[in-house]
């Protein structure tokens, strides 16, 4: 602003001294002039008003070009510029600290359970059709009540497995308490997944089980095999192979035979079974005892390894042969082998059946091994490559026909 403003007043100082001197040499003086010196005055003073006219003039030039080259910026190096920052002190605030919420307990109910485990029967238990079994369950009283004697387990629903309606319980069980609760039950006949829903009633009559709600059952399931067998009869022949079925040391290729047995597992693939009535090939029902074998897969294999019998005269080995009505795949090997004396294993006879609704009678004489400890051994072989087969020995035994 200094500079723009500097040059203006210089240039209003020139023309005051300018005009200062045009009064000093054009003034008039004290004497007076003649009309020569009066004419002479009067060019003067033009002269010098137009050189004074001139003189502004280029005066006024010169400030503007000096005025115009001063408002041109220059170009000038970037400076750095410091802002500074004033350290004002913050004011501190408050801090609201709000309650923190607490939620209010949940009472405990007067009747809830949780479960524990399973004792017997774990989900998924194979078991053969017509079995009878027990299911037992721990529990734990989780609520504020105790459970007496009139509580009881009750069946929901689902597959009743030919149970009761309920079941009291045996004991007082006091909050906090684990009690282990069973049922007697009866598996489906039929092959199949079955399961049953149970829970608690009280003296009362209100049923309550598991969960928040006390409203969840707990359940016993099972998985029935198409095993199945009558009950293992009294020997009626000297040596009684239906009879005698949970004497003798079973074998296959898979292993382990399921068997009408205590102790013997029912779920195996290959299995022994008892028919008192079976129904035959052709459609024949029989009401004589028969050994039902059950193989699985193509080219298994099954033996009865039957205790020793020492061979008395007249003793001969009888049965018939055949495949069980409706086995559509059944194309089996049966053999008969025997071993005197635990020493080598020795073959009888082998005999060939399909479902063509024709059995194979034997009846071998034995008089060759007269009082000599013979052990027999039954045997069939699945010969199918298409699926499991279902062979029968009918009224296999060694009987003595006497004359």
């Amino acid at each position: 602003m200094f500079k723009k403003v500097f040059p203006l007043v210089m240039i209003l100082s020139v023309l005051a001294v300018l005009l200062s001197a045009c009064g000093l040499l054009f003034g008039p003086d004290d004497g007076g002039k003649d009309a020569q010196s009066a004419q002479q005055t009067a060019v003067m003073q033009t002269v010098a008003a137009v050189m004074t006219q001139q003189a502004f003039e280029t005066l006024i030039a010169q400030a503007t070009q000096i005025a115009s080259q001063q408002s041109t910026p220059t170009p000038q190096q970037p400076t750095a510029v410091v802002t500074e920052v004033q350290n004002t002190p913050v004011q501190p605030t408050a801090t609201i600290v709000l309650p923190t919420a607490t939620a209010t307990p949940k009472p405990l109910p007067c009747n809830a359970a949780s479960f524990v485990k399973d004792v017997t029967i774990p989900d998924g238990t194979e078991l053969v059709g017509g079995q009878k079994f027990t299911k037992t369950w721990r529990l734990k009283n989780v609520g504020t009540c105790t459970w007496t004697k009139d509580y009881a387990l009750v069946f929901v629903d689902g597959a009743s497995m030919s149970a009761p309606a309920s079941v009291s319980l045996k004991s007082d069980v006091r909050p906090g308490e684990t009690v282990d609760v069973s049922v007697d039950l009866v598996a489906p006949s039929k092959a199949g997944t079955y399961k049953a829903n149970w829970m608690l009633r009280d003296a009362s009559g209100r049923t309550f089980g598991l969960g928040n709600n006390q409203d969840k059952p707990f359940w016993v399931s099972i998985k029935v095999s198409g095993y199945k067998s009558d009950d293992v009869p009294s020997a009626i022949y000297p040596l009684d192979f239906v009879a005698s079925i949970c004497q003798a040391e079973w074998s296959s290729n898979a292993g382990k035979v399921a068997r009408p047995c205590a102790n013997v597992s029912q779920s195996e693939a290959q299995w022994a079974a008892v028919l008192l009535n079976p129904k035959m090939e052709g459609g024949r029902q029989e009401n004589e005892r028969a050994l039902w074998m059950h193989l699985a897969n193509p080219n298994d294999w099954m033996q009865g390894f039957y205790p020793a019998r020492n061979i008395q005269s007249g003793d001969r080995f009888k049965a018939w042969v055949a495949c069980l009505e409706g086995n559509t795949t059944c194309d089996v090997q049966f053999s008969l082998d025997y071993r005197i004396d635990n020493g080598n294993i020795e073959n009888l006879g082998k005999w060939s059946e399909t479902l063509d609704g024709k059995w194979t009678q034997i009846d071998l004489d034995l008089s060759a091994f007269v009082g000599k400890n013979v052990q027999f051994i039954l045997g069939v072989t699945n010969k199918n490559s298409k699926g499991p087969v279902d062979a029968v020995w009918f009224v296999p035994s060694v009987q003595t026909i006497t004359p």
